[in-house]
């Protein structure tokens, strides 16, 4: 009687530690999966916006890529400039300043 007791804890104990290792494991695979998830994503990202500073100069918007200052396109219109960029640097995404985009009137001051 005592040995079918002994074995029905230990398989008990034995079910139970188990089914913990599993979870655990199954939680270090999702943890792995979400962490090169979010390489790849922040890669993308890196690859595909390109952070700009606009001016304006007599009636003109110019735009210049903040990492090197170099010039990347002009507009007469924020919608010229739009159009102009996107035909120049296909699937990228611009990305500027809030205070920037305030300063040209592209947006309102309570906006973020």
């Amino acid at each position: 009687m005592i040995e079918i007791i002994a074995v029905s804890v230990i398989s008990v104990l034995a079910f139970f530690a188990g089914w913990n290792a599993r979870e655990r494991a199954a939680a270090r695979r999702v943890d792995q999966i979400l962490n090169d998830t979010t390489e790849v994503v922040k890669e993308h990202i890196r690859e595909n916006i390109i952070h700009i500073k606009i001016e304006q100069e007599q009636g003109c918007y110019y735009v210049y890529d903040m990492d090197n200052n170099t010039f990347m396109g002009q507009g007469k219109t924020r919608k010229e400039l739009e159009d102009t960029l996107a035909s120049k640097y296909p699937g990228k995404t611009f990305a500027a300043e809030h205070s920037n985009l305030v300063e040209m009137g592209f947006a309102d001051v309570n906006s973020k």
